[in-house]
């Protein structure tokens, strides 16, 4: 008998590793998070449960509808600390099939930061990505938009 699942479900067996459940016997920075327990209704014989964090399930809502997904429990649980990058990566691994409905929720890891208060990280330094460094990055961007127009207009005359 295969274990291989169908390719439309969703492998939820095995929590993305940077948000499994950490062992509160050592001393490492942790953040909670809810994890909710969902059915997926698939049809009348077919009922998936699933173990999900609970910024999750507008994604599983959008992939299978918002009336075949119902929560079945939810729970506070410890995991170790993760950035709304890495949470985001972890996200676009899982659902690697619905990748799109992924990106249609959270488009960028900053959206999902907002949805679940994780640090946004600059990927560039790793620091936080300061409103300052924002601006400075897209004058930056304009002044050699404007370099390269000048050059092009002086080549033509």
């Amino acid at each position: 008998m295969s274990t291989e699942l169908h390719p439309d479900v969703v492998d939820t067996s095995i929590p993305p590793p940077a948000t499994a459940p950490i062992d509160q016997s050592k001393d490492e920075e942790t953040v909670t998070l809810t994890q909710l327990v969902v059915i997926i209704d698939r049809d009348a014989s077919l009922k998936l449960p699933a173990t999900i964090f609970d910024y999750e399930l507008p994604i599983l809502e959008a992939i299978y509808g918002e009336d075949q997904v119902y929560v079945d429990s939810e729970e506070d649980v410890e995991v170790a600390v993760m950035t709304a990058n890495e949470a985001h990566e972890a996200l676009r691994r899982k659902y690697a099939q619905h990748v799109n409905e992924v990106l249609a929720i959270y488009p960028r890891p900053a959206t999902l930061g907002k949805a679940t208060s994780l640090e946004v990280v600059d990927e560039g330094n790793r620091g936080k990505l300061s409103q300052s460094a924002v601006t400075d990055h897209k004058k930056e961007a304009a002044k050699t938009a404007s370099k390269k127009t000048a050059k092009k207009t002086a080549a033509r005359k």
